[in-house]
């Protein structure tokens, strides 16, 4: 149970850090930092309770954080669940340029994809590399 909830540490954290400032003051790079930081110090806490490494972890923790953030962001902003902002703003994450591309159906697709991978590496790595 405990590890459910260490894996939403790093999107819990992004999220109250990029909905409680302005939005002009938002940093990527930081953001990004932040993020696989927490998914570190979250995946060493999760080798005591469960007996996994530690790199299976983050990849299932970033899964979760890629496949979950901007929707949650989006539904605390009162945005489309789809928003990945202004298409104009030089600014804006790199993800959110690449999101630009894909139809809205397709991106439920991949984030679909992103949490069944991250899921594959924390719960069946034997399938991965047998």
């Amino acid at each position: 149970m405990i590890t459910y909830l260490l894996l939403l540490v790093p999107t819990a954290l992004h999220l109250w850090v990029d909905t409680t400032i302005k939005p002009t003051e938002i940093n990527h790079a930081r953001g990004a930092i932040m993020v696989t930081m927490a998914a570190f110090i979250c995946s060493i806490v999760n080798v005591f309770v469960a007996d996994v490494a530690y790199w299976q972890f983050v990849i299932y923790s970033l899964a979760v954080h890629l496949s979950l953030f901007d929707p949650l962001y989006n539904l605390f902003k009162k945005h489309k669940w789809n928003y990945h902002g202004d298409p104009l703003n030089p600014k804006r994450a790199f993800t959110d340029k690449l999101w630009a591309y894909v139809m809205p159906e397709a991106e439920i697709l991949f984030r679909i994809i992103f949490l069944i991978v991250g899921w594959s590496f924390y719960y069946r790595l034997d399938w991965i590399i047998a």
